[in-house]
C-alpha cells in the first residue's frame, strides 16, 4: 500500500507542473474571440452602411425617374 501512496504522490505531482504555453494559451483564447467578434461587428457595421448608401441611391435614382418622366410628359 505505501508503495501506491508514493506513485500516486509522483503522478499528482507531474499534473501540478504542466507547460506555461499551456497556460498562456487558456489566458489568451477570451482575447482572441473579443478580437474576432470586434471585427464581426465592424464587417456587420459595414455592410449595414453599404445598404443604407446602396437604398440612397436607389431612392434617389427612382426620384430622377419620376422626374424624367414628368418633364417628358409635359413637352409637346
Amino acid at each position: 500500500m505505501a508503495g501506491s501512496d508514493s506513485n500516486h504522490t509522483a503522478v499528482h505531482a507531474q499534473m501540478d507542473t504542466s507547460p506555461p504555453e499551456l497556460h498562456l494559451i487558456q489566458r489568451r483564447q477570451p482575447n482572441r474571440i473579443r478580437t474576432i467578434l470586434f471585427r464581426t461587428m465592424i464587417l456587420i457595421l459595414r455592410i449595414l452602411s453599404l445598404k443604407y448608401a446602396l437604398n440612397t441611391l436607389k431612392a434617389r435614382f427612382t426620384d430622377l425617374e419620376q422626374t424624367l418622366s414628368r418633364a417628358k410628359r409635359a413637352t409637346p
